[in-house]
Formats: structure tokens, C-alpha cells, sequence
């Protein structure tokens, strides 16, 4: 039960990475294989579309967001519940200063003290996207999650916080 899926959310369907990568390898070997049968766009078009596909692969993998039971799995990081303060719960980003706002939504990593940052490894909010504000215990850093489901995930989330912080070790 442990891997037990509460919430999930993915960016981009990693699919969309594959297939572009599969397309470029097939133009490349299609041009290649025909004897310049594409009068070599296909080794044009290949790295761009190879590298179409590594955004999807990056959006795909960044962005992805996964509740269970037992760990957030933002990214390509993951949390446990123990890790969050209980009392400062959830909050929206209604709680973050201007600054703290404008290093969330910086395209550039933010200064090794900054007291907020983005869950995840990625830089900057992707679009469409509203924001969700955890503290973590230890140093008090807030840490940032965007969400495209901010009622519904921000709801799982803090049950998940009081469930977990009420629970005899």
C-alpha cells in the first residue's frame, strides 16, 4: 500500500519525448540508408527534433508531481512527510514576499540563501501553473510547488501532513 498513488500530475506525457526521439532517428536513418533519399534534411531535421524531444523529456521529468502514502515526489525530488513543519500546513503564495515571488518565477537558479525555493529541479513556474507553500522543518525554508490543481492537490496535501504528523512512530 505504500506505493499507493494519492495524487499525480505530469507536465508533459513522456510518450511525446519518445516518439519525437523516434521520429528523429528515423529521419536520420531514412536519409542515411536511401543514399541521401531526403537530400539530407533528414540529418537537418534530426537534431532539432532531437532536441524538441529533449524539452518534452525535461518538462516530462521536472514538472511531474506524485503523492503516495509516503513520499511527494516532486521532480526529481522526493520528501517525506516528516520533512515538512505540520503547523505551517499548506498555504498558497499569497504568503510569499515580492522577492521571494520574483525567485520563484526567475528562468535562473536562485542565490544559495534563499529562504524559498521551487520543488523539483526545475527554474522558473511553468505556465498555467499556481503555487503551493510548504515550510521545511530543520532551517525553515519554504519550499514552492506548482500545481495545475491547487484546490484538489492542496487539499490531499495537507491531510497528508496532519494524517502523518498525528500518527504514533
Amino acid at each position: 500500500m505504500a506505493n499507493h498513488l494519492l495524487h499525480q500530475e505530469r507536465a508533459a506525457a513522456p510518450w511525446i519525448a519518445a516518439a519525437l526521439a523516434a521520429t528523429a532517428a528515423a529521419l536520420i536513418l531514412v536519409d542515411v540508408v536511401t543514399g541521401w533519399g531526403l537530400l539530407g534534411w533528414g540529418l537537418l531535421a534530426g537534431p532539432f527534433v532531437l532536441i524538441v524531444a529533449a524539452f518534452f523529456w525535461g518538462m516530462a521529468r521536472y514538472y511531474t508531481i506524485r503523492l503516495t502514502p509516503s513520499r511527494l515526489i516532486v521532480g526529481r525530488a522526493g520528501y517525506a512527510p516528516h520533512d515538512f513543519d505540520p503547523d505551517f500546513g499548506v498555504d498558497t503564495d499569497q504568503c510569499l514576499t515580492d522577492e521571494e515571488r520574483a525567485i520563484i518565477e526567475s528562468p535562473m537558479p536562485p542565490k544559495g540563501d534563499a529562504e524559498v525555493r521551487l520543488a523539483g529541479g526545475g527554474f522558473g513556474r511553468p505556465i498555467g501553473t499556481k503555487l503551493l507553500v510548504l515550510r521545511l522543518m530543520g532551517d525553515g525554508t519554504r519550499l514552492v510547488v506548482a500545481t495545475r490543481h491547487p484546490a484538489r492537490f492542496g487539499s490531499l496535501l495537507g491531510d497528508w501532513l496532519v494524517r502523518e504528523s498525528t500518527e504514533p512512530t
